[in-house]
């Protein structure tokens, strides 16, 4: 009896294996044969293609292909009136202003105050030279004084005087105050200044 289980058992497993092996390779000649049909006809697609003298108007390639330059301009918003105004990418003046309003905090001891206005063409339209300016009071009496053109070196000046020291840093190492002088005199408007505070 035991014989006749083990004998069913093992045809079972023949048959069984017979039969996947036969399904599989009925898939692959399924297979094979869409594989060749789908040859032929991307070969006869091919074969009929136009000749290229044919042809005589092409359509307009894709164009997104460059990569986007990047902006030739920088935008400035006026403190004042909060209008833009567009600026050359190269126009120095506006990456330094943050920088420059930092500075002029630090000044507590003259009225020293950051002109924008020239740079915004709301507040100064009609105005051909647009640089940053600044507005010096130096007592109450004093007329403001103002002086454009101005960088980051005039207003450590306008510091150094107004906390009465008496070397000015440069990236060389300390000069005495009073060679400067002269430019310290321009921004203050005055023809003398006694920097001996």
């Amino acid at each position: 009896m035991w014989h006749n289980i083990i004998f069913i058992l093992i045809v079972v497993i023949i048959a069984f294996v017979g039969f996947t092996n036969y399904s599989l390779a009925k898939d692959n000649n399924a297979n094979s044969a869409l594989e060749q049909l789908s040859k032929s006809a991307l070969v006869n697609k091919l074969e009929q293609l136009p000749d290229e003298s044919t042809i005589k108007d092409y359509p307009p390639g894709a164009m997104c292909y460059r990569v986007a330059a990047p902006p030739e301009r920088v935008e400035y918003i006026c403190p004042v009136c909060g209008e833009m105004t567009l600026y050359p990418i190269y126009y120095a003046d506006i990456d330094k202003i943050p920088y420059y309003r930092t500075l002029v905090k630090k000044i507590t001891k003259i009225n020293v105050t950051l002109d924008e206005s020239p740079l915004c063409k709301k507040c100064s339209p009609n105005i051909k030279s647009r640089e940053l300016c600044l507005i010096v009071k130096y007592d109450k009496n004093a007329q403001p004084h103002k002086t454009c053109d101005i960088t980051d070196e005039d207003i450590n000046l306008l510091y150094e005087y107004s906390e009465g020291i008496k070397e000015h840093r440069t990236s060389y190492g300390k000069e005495p105050l009073n060679n400067y002088k002269g430019r310290l005199e321009e921004l203050f408007g005055v023809s003398i200044i006694d920097l001996g505070k």
